[in-house]
């Protein structure tokens, strides 16, 4: 299994998290960089909103997958429409007792970036890209995708 980021200083908190963990290879490097044909299975998670073409990055992914290997993704929309605002506002209160819950005591934080597209632009541009994926919306202004190479 390997794990990459283009941060040297995320794969390291990564590496540390996950001491006695076998068969992980940590490495820095960049998404767009991956081997075509090489993995069963690809998970990205917050991730694909921080590189500069989603429609790229979706092509990269679905070309490093092997024949019937599988995409997860769980990305970041931007809130344009009733329906995301809605939601939004149904989450504040889980939202409001997540982050009173959630850990103070961690040492690297990740980048933060806001989301560009909205949650129809990223079904326009997986219907394009990748034939036959899902792509479900979630709370906290999430999606999941979800896409098998044929």
């Amino acid at each position: 299994m390997d794990a990459i980021d283009t941060s040297a200083e995320m794969v390291d908190a990564a590496r540390t998290r996950s001491m006695g963990a076998a068969n992980i290879e940590f490495r820095t490097g960049d998404l767009m960089d991956v081997e075509p044909a090489r993995y069963d299975f690809v998970s990205c998670i917050a991730t694909v909103h921080h590189l500069p073409s989603f429609p790229a990055a979706l092509e990269r992914l679905r070309d490093s997958l092997r024949p019937g290997g599988v995409l997860a993704v769980l990305g970041l929309y931007r809130e344009r429409t009733a329906s995301d605002h809605a939601i939004t506002l149904a989450a504040a209160p889980v939202n409001l007792l997540l982050n009173a819950l959630s850990r103070k005591d961690v040492e690297v934080s990740p980048p933060v970036s806001d989301a560009t597209l909205t949650y129809a632009e990223i079904r326009a541009d997986a219907d394009r890209v990748l034939p036959g994926h899902r792509v479900r919306r979630h709370l906290f202004w999430r999606y999941s995708l979800l896409y098998r190479k044929p």
